[in-house]
């Protein structure tokens, strides 16, 4: 018998409050530069690994799809694909801030477009886990 885990049921993600924290600093003129724009990106660095380490760990939630959903390998493997990308890219941006500190504005383009590539990230997980919990594997589609 195979245990099917619901997505619910798993612990929570730490990078989603991390990459919404970063926003909403970027969002406001009222951080300082690059002290505490640094230490979100830290967190958000960390954070990502602790995501990692959730959803491609042997029995984490992109090994349990892929087995429970084989037909879904191809976004999964995308989704697989994006996490060293999105590590090269979060190292380049504290490289930035550790330069001077006229350098972090340009780095502030740079986190712009990482968000959104994270953002992209998020929905297209939240939709592998609804095609393979609620469609295929729960059979309510």
């Amino acid at each position: 018998m195979t245990v099917r885990m619901n997505p619910a049921t798993k612990p929570d993600d730490p990078l989603w409050p991390a990459i919404d924290e970063l926003a909403a600093m970027l969002a406001t003129d009222d951080y300082g530069v690059p002290t505490d724009l640094r230490k979100c990106l830290e967190n958000l660095h960390q954070a990502l690994l602790v995501h990692v380490d959730q959803t491609e760990a042997p029995l984490g939630l992109l090994y349990e799809m892929s087995i429970e959903a084989p037909q879904l390998r191809g976004q999964i493997d995308v989704l697989r694909h994006d996490h060293p990308t999105f590590e090269k890219e979060l190292q380049e941006l504290l490289e930035t801030l550790d330069g001077q500190v006229s350098d972090w504005r340009n780095g502030r383009l740079k986190i712009m477009k990482l968000l959104s590539k994270l953002s992209q990230h998020r929905k297209m997980g939240f939709d592998l886990i609804h095609d393979a919990y609620y469609l295929d594997i729960g059979g309510l589609g």
